[in-house]
C-alpha cells in the first residue's frame, strides 16, 4: 500500500488512482462507499499528486481496486480547496475619454477579459461596457465582473458675442449642461454684465459627472456724444441748415439721413436727431425760432 495526497476544487470532480483497474470504490467509512468507473486515467494527476492547495476537509480515503478477481488498496488524501470569491470592484462612471482604475481581489492571479493579468488594470472605455476578471487561487477560479458607464461630454455653449456701448448692460445665457459655474462668480445660466471693456466670460457646465466649457466675448464700443448744432433764429418764411456731428449716421425726426439737413419753419420748431456710430447711440435737438416779418409802413403818399 501506498498513501498519496492531492488538492481538487469543489467544483472540479474528483480524480482517483487507477493502476490496471476496471472499477474502483472509495471507501468513506464502513457505512458509506462511493463506486466510480474511469477510463482513461491512469494516475493521480501532477498536482494531486504534488499535493498543490490548503487543505480544506482533508482527510484519508481507502481506495479499492479490483481486477481478474484480484484486490488491492491504497490510500489517498483528497484535498478540497475552497472556490476563491473573485469581486471585480464596484460600478464606475468616466466621462467620456477619460479613464477608469479597475482593482479585483478575492484570488492570487488574475486574468481580465481585456487581457491584463493584474489585479488593477486601467481602461479608456468609449462606451459603457462590462469587464470580467477570473481569478484563480490554489488552482481553484472565480470570476466577477464590474460594469463602466461612459458619460458623454456636455456640448456648453456660452451664446454668441456681443456688443454694447460704454455704461450698458447686457445678459449673456449659456447651455448645453446641468449646472453651470461663470468665471465671474455667478452658479447661474444667464448673468447680466456691464465690462467698460472689451471682455471674455468663461462657463463651465455640468452634466452626469462630466464638464466641459465655453467662452463669449462682450465688445465695447465708445459712447458717442452727438451734437445736433446751436439754436438758430430765422425769419418766417426764410430757409435754413442745421448739422449735427459726433456720429457715423443720423436719423432726423424729418426722416432725412444725412447729417445736414435744410429746414423752413414757420413757426418756432425743435429738430431731433439720433446718431450711431458702432452699434453705439445718441440723440440731441436743437430749438429753430421763428420770427415774424416786421410790416414797415412809409406812410402815406406825400404831396409836396
Amino acid at each position: 500500500e501506498q498513501s498519496r495526497t492531492g488538492g481538487i476544487c469543489g467544483f472540479c470532480g474528483r480524480k482517483f488512482l487507477r493502476q490496471g483497474f476496471q472499477q474502483l470504490t472509495l471507501h468513506q467509512n464502513a457505512a458509506n462507499s462511493l463506486f466510480v468507473t474511469l477510463f482513461e486515467v491512469k494516475q493521480l494527476s501532477s498536482r494531486a499528486r504534488s499535493g498543490e492547495g490548503s487543505a480544506f476537509n482533508a482527510s484519508n480515503r481507502v481506495l479499492t481496486g479490483t481486477s481478474a478477481g484480484c484486490t488491492g488498496t491504497d490510500d489517498v488524501v483528497v484535498t478540497v480547496n475552497p472556490n476563491p470569491i473573485i469581486d471585480a470592484g464596484l460600478p464606475q462612471a468616466v466621462c467620456n475619454g477619460s479613464p477608469a482604475t479597475l482593482t479585483a481581489s478575492g484570488g492570487t492571479t488574475y486574468n481580465w477579459s481585456t487581457g491584463g493579468a493584474t489585479a488593477i488594470i486601467t481602461v479608456s472605455p468609449t462606451a459603457t461596457t462590462t469587464y470580467t476578471v477570473t481569478g484563480t487561487t490554489s488552482g481553484c477560479t472565480g470570476t466577477d465582473d464590474v460594469i463602466v458607464t461612459v458619460n458623454p461630454i456636455p456640448a456648453v455653449d456660452a451664446g454668441t458675442p456681443q456688443t454694447i456701448c460704454t455704461g450698458a448692460t447686457v445678459t449673456i445665457t449659456a447651455t448645453g449642461a446641468a449646472t453651470y459655474v461663470w468665471d465671474t462668480g455667478p452658479t447661474s445660466a444667464s448673468i447680466t454684465v456691464n465690462p467698460t471693456a472689451t471682455t471674455t466670460y468663461t462657463v463651465t457646465g455640468t452634466a452626469l459627472g462630466c464638464t466641459a466649457s465655453d467662452n463669449v466675448v462682450v465688445n465695447v464700443n465708445a459712447a458717442i456724444i452727438v451734437n445736433a448744432g446751436p439754436p438758430q433764429s430765422v425769419c418766417n418764411g426764410a430757409t435754413i441748415t442745421i448739422t449735427a456731428s459726433g456720429a457715423s449716421g443720423y436719423l432726423w425726426n424729418t426722416t432725412e439721413t444725412t447729417s445736414s439737413i435744410v429746414v423752413t419753419p414757420t413757426i418756432t420748431s425743435t429738430y431731433s436727431v439720433v446718431g450711431n456710430s458702432s452699434g453705439c447711440t445718441d440723440s440731441d435737438d436743437v430749438v429753430i425760432t421763428v420770427n415774424p416779418v416786421p410790416s414797415v409802413d412809409a406812410g402815406p403818399p406825400q404831396l409836396i
